[in-house]
């Protein structure tokens, strides 16, 4: 019994292990090292223009892609999401542009309930993104 007993305790401690709580930490809004190569390969006078330019193609995207989740246009959704991961990353917008390229890779692998739900968080942060880069680029 005691044998017993102590197997069943060894399984449920290889269980937790196994199942270990990962502590996600968040991405930035903006990163800044990607900003700065930017600046570094270009110049500071052409970073407001990149900006006002992402700006503005990056909200076109958000809403043709909340209109793709809607009407659960999944081929949409995939390709839009994938071009705003891209210009994001690219311009240094990182949790956008990670969420972006989930929401892609969700539509891609067919979990569309995934991508959907995702996609309505992708609004929120979109708008967050948005007033950040917004605010750096006042400040220069």
């Amino acid at each position: 019994m005691l044998k017993a007993f102590y197997s069943l305790f060894t399984k449920k401690q290889i269980n937790t292990v196994q199942h270990k709580e990962v502590i996600a930490v968040p991405e930035p809004l903006i990163d800044h090292t990607t900003v700065q190569q930017i600046i570094s390969d270009t110049s500071v006078e052409v970073l407001p223009i990149l900006i006002d330019s992402y700006l503005e193609e990056s909200q076109q995207r958000i809403t043709i892609m909340a209109k793709a989740a809607k009407d659960k246009d999944y081929s949409t959704l995939e390709f839009e999401s994938h071009t705003l991961a891209g210009t994001s990353l690219a311009i240094g917008v990182c949790a956008l542009g990670k969420l972006a390229k989930t929401i892609e890779l969700e539509c891609q692998n067919k979990q569309y309930a995934n991508a959907l739900q995702n996609a309505e968080l992708l609004t929120n942060l979109a708008l967050e993104s948005q007033s950040a880069l917004q605010s750096l680029k006042d400040e220069l």
